[in-house]
């Protein structure tokens, strides 16, 4: 006698990728429940850009953003794939910011360290967090909501510890990653979506937070790195060190400034410049024409290095730098980057042991934890972020 085969379990879910240049919609079948690993299906994705501005104006740029959203909500919406039961927004800088948290706990006598005393523990100073920052942000007007408060390590009387729970100490020690975003953006965010793809609940995340994740999930030898994201204005910068986030900063640096420059140098408009960079980049462009573009680009990766250079001599006063670099950037652009890191400029200004080693994570690098659809477009952004989302439901 034959089984009937048991039907597959799954729920859709859509993901955002929120960007400084550029939005990230993707359509996701989550399995649900079973014994079996069974990887996420991505159904469907799409990337609109953020239209360029000239020169930054905050409140522009805001508008151009939500615009943006609005554009890939209804794609989704339109694409044939099921309506999707929950939305992931995940933001990249400058939509959010976070802080890492040390928070100590001990007593005399011998306590058992159990969930609940940890869930307070990180409830007493959620609490003291947001009556310090929250005062700042709120008096200026811009009220501000956590999206994340992740407790991400765990030492019990000064040792590091996978599995705490049950366990006896006098000393409790909690890192807590914390983030947050101004209300006013978070809302304006889930109007645009809702407005063209009706969904139950959004959720949101740091795109630092899911690829700090990813980063430790995949390469889960690697305790100490440097997790680099390069968006379209910012560049992220994280450190890393016995798997612990412990610090990150920003610099005012991203693809869209080596756009500006070509177009400022070869009085182009902006799509023009862009193109170009594309087309310079895929090795299409002539000679003379290949001669003026790495003038320009020699500049701007001295000006970018400079500016990272400086970012991580910084985080060097506070604790010794790893030489593992986990970098994220459009796919066209991350080879370049990668050559800024490990260029002989750059090495000079040494502030490792090592040299960088770099490791990119690229679509192809990422492709093989997912299942994908008839030709749905591989977005390494949508990748990491779909891989980080299907964990919350194993």
């Amino acid at each position: 006698m034959f089984g009937r085969k048991k039907k597959e379990i799954h729920e859709i879910v859509a993901i955002f990728d929120i960007g400084s240049a550029s939005i990230g919609g993707a359509l996701v079948a989550v399995p649900k429940g079973g014994k079996l690993k069974k990887k996420a299906r991505v159904l469907y994705s799409i990337r609109y850009p953020v239209s360029f501005q000239e020169d930054l104006h905050h409140e522009r740029f805001t508008t151009l953003m939500l615009d943006a959203i609005g554009v890939v909500a209804a794609k989704l919406n339109d694409a044939d794939t099921g309506y999707p039961t929950r939305a992931y927004c995940f933001l990249a800088s400058p939509w959010y910011t976070s802080q890492t948290r040390v928070v100590t706990y001990s007593k005399d006598i011998e306590f058992s360290y159990t969930e609940s005393l940890a869930q307070k523990l990180i409830a007493d100073d959620l609490k003291n967090f947001e009556s310090s920052h929250f005062k700042k942000y709120n008096q200026k007007g811009n009220e501000i909501r956590v999206i994340e408060s992740k407790n991400i390590h765990v030492k019990l009387n000064g040792y590091s510890t996978n599995s705490p729970i049950g366990k006896k100490a006098h000393d409790a020690e909690l890192t807590l990653f914390i983030s947050m975003s101004p209300e006013s953006i978070l809302q304006s965010i889930e109007h645009k979506i809702n407005s063209s793809l009706p969904v139950p609940t959004i959720s949101f995340s740091s795109f630092l937070f899911s690829s700090y994740e990813v980063a430790r999930s995949i390469h889960s030898h690697q305790k100490d790195f440097i997790l680099i994201d390069v968006g379209g204005e910012i560049t992220d910068v994280s450190v890393i060190k016995d798997d612990i986030l412990i610090e990150s900063s920003t610099f005012p640096s991203g693809k869209n400034v080596l756009v500006r420059r070509i177009a400022t140098h070869l009085q182009l408009s902006k799509e023009e410049a862009l193109s170009l960079l594309c087309m310079y980049l895929s090795g299409h462009v002539e000679k003379i024409l290949r001669k003026k573009i790495d003038a320009i680009l020699d500049n701007a990766q001295d000006d970018w290095v400079g500016h990272f250079r400086t970012t991580l001599e910084k985080m060097s006063q506070l604790t010794s730098l790893p030489h593992v670099v986990f970098i994220t950037a459009d796919e066209d652009i991350t080879q370049w980057y990668v050559g800024a890191i490990q260029s002989e400029q750059f090495n000079q200004y040494m502030l490792t042991e090592k040299k960088f080693t770099v490791i990119a994570l690229e679509s192809k690098a990422l492709h093989g934890f997912l299942k994908f659809g008839y030709k749905v477009e591989r977005d390494s952004f949508l990748l990491l972020e779909t891989i980080y989302a299907s964990k919350l439901y194993s």
